[in-house]
């Protein structure tokens, strides 16, 4: 018999059709080997597979959360410094005692806490009112102060921030996961890049609905192209509540939805699902006229921001007859860039993306040019994710890619710097 310290090569490789004579496979293995052997052994026990399983992949790690985290560990330090440094747009701050919440909550995130504190209709400016506002983001706050205890302003904002952030991190994963599905492993991770460095990012890390909407709306398109109807109608239905801008995603839901039919892998009933996302806007319209008194007033609201709809072209038509400012709240010619650079890449988009993303795209970029004014449209193109994953498709040595990874985040620098300081970004 061979003695105990022994391994043989054939426990590790196929038997061979003759099998050397029994002494030559016996071969002396040192102590260490013993314990590397021991600790493999021990990495595929049933309790490590379990939290082997619980771990996100490798890719998340890489693609989206280091994205995410450096993106937001460069904006925070130059809305950090900001507001140390430079003279802010006036004497009023969102919290005299929290640097961040001064920094990332300004503007509608004021209308968002008139929502958490006084409800719908408690509180109106000038003939602004806040039913113009979606109701995921107050409803957070909400949640997240009778958790807490606490129903002051500073606490409110900090629980928005908070899950802010966490909903822009699940919107750059599932985004990658997107690219990932469509592109392949090795083109996604500079999409997730490409995303997190967009000038107008740090909306995701702000107290809006940017992210709120991101998260579901990406959800809902990723999965409706694994064919989950059920997941996708629900994600859907919850970004049409984040922004009512959601609802256009029923559009490319639907044609995903006939593709599949037509190949024999979607069921007549799972059309259903789509039909949730008109079904929660009309119903939260139908609310809302409810408890104003007047059934149109998620448009009327809209008025006093100078919104109404119109026919996309009439925007830009109105735009040759005006004088445009650098940046501003009206007039301004970042916006015109950021929306002729958006409506190229939508148009690209058909040629390079499949329909359903490229269809989600053109859903997503319409509603930009219809409100009569251009107004925000530097923070509106955020939402516009399939024109991302162009990125990936033309490959991060790409001259227009690479010379995007350079400009982008110092633009993003700036425009944080003037948000975090009271002027108008968008």
């Amino acid at each position: 018999l061979a003695p105990r310290r022994l391994v043989y090569a054939s426990l590790r490789t196929p038997a061979p059709a003759l099998l050397p004579p029994y002494s030559s496979l016996a071969q002396p293995v040192s102590r260490g080997a013993h314990a590397r052997a021991r600790c493999l052994s021990r990495l595929h026990s049933p309790f490590v597979r379990v939290l082997r399983g619980l771990l996100p992949a490798r890719w998340i790690w890489r693609d989206a959360l280091l994205p995410f985290v450096a993106s937001r560990l460069g904006l925070f330090y130059v809305a950090w410094l900001s507001d140390a440094l430079l003279q802010p747009a006036g004497p009023e701050r969102t919290s005299p005692n929290n640097w961040l919440v001064n920094v990332l909550a300004r503007s509608d995130s004021l209308w968002y806490l008139s929502i958490t504190q006084a409800g719908y209709g408690g509180f109106a400016e000038r003939g602004y009112t806040n039913y113009a506002f979606s109701p995921v983001l107050p409803l957070v706050m909400k949640f997240g102060g009778f958790f807490l205890r606490r129903d002051d302003a500073d606490t409110l904002l900090r629980v928005g921030i908070l899950a802010a952030n966490a909903a822009g991190l699940i919107a750059l994963g599932l985004l990658v996961a997107l690219a990932r599905r469509e592109l392949g492993a090795e083109r996604a991770a500079v999409v997730g890049w490409a995303f997190a460095v967009f000038p107008t990012a740090f909306f995701l890390s702000a107290a809006y609905s940017e992210s709120f909407f991101l998260a579901p709306a990406v959800g809902a398109l990723l999965a409706a192209r694994s064919g989950r109807w059920g997941v996708a109608g629900l994600l859907g239905a919850a970004a049409t509540l984040a922004r009512p801008v959601g609802v256009v995603m029923a559009a490319p839901l639907a044609l995903e939805w006939w593709t599949q039919w037509r190949a024999g892998r979607a069921r007549g009933a799972e059309s259903l699902w789509v039909l949730l996302l008109p079904a929660v806007y009309l119903a939260w319209d139908g609310y809302l006229g409810w408890i104003s008194g007047d059934p149109l007033t998620a448009l009327t609201a809209q008025a006093a921001w100078n919104r109404r709809l119109t026919w996309p072209w009439e925007t830009l038509s109105d735009l040759l007859t005006r004088t445009t400012a650098p940046h501003g709240y009206g007039n301004s010619s970042m916006d015109v860039a950021f929306a002729l650079a958006f409506g190229l890449l939508v148009i690209v988009s058909w040629w390079k993306l499949p329909r359903t993303l490229a269809l989600g795209a053109t859903a997503l970029y319409l509603p930009v040019l219809s409100t009569g004014s251009l107004q925000s449209t530097t923070r509106f193109c955020l939402a516009v994710f399939p024109v991302f994953l162009l990125a990936g498709v033309w490959g991060e040595r790409h001259p227009a890619v690479r010379a995007y990874l350079v400009a982008s985040p110092i633009l993003a620098g700036l425009l944080m710097a003037f948000f975090a300081t009271g002027y108008w970004v968008a």
